[in-house]
């Protein structure tokens, strides 16, 4: 069986959300996430992270 899980994006993230979701990222992500040039680029890859975690955590 395949689960998906969506996320919906708002365009309308605020700089500080983004900032405090980062502190609790590896400098090792935070440095992968700096590489992208676009700002829509960052944040798919910031919560990927966070989607990544939170299926973990509900599993």
């Amino acid at each position: 069986m395949v689960e998906v899980n969506v996320v919906k994006i708002d365009k309308d993230i605020i700089e500080y959300m983004i900032k405090e979701i980062a502190l609790h990222l590896s400098q090792e992500r935070i440095s992968r996430i700096k590489r992208f040039r676009l700002k829509d680029d960052k944040i798919r890859c910031l919560l990927s992270e966070v989607l990544i975690r939170s299926i973990i955590i509900n599993k």
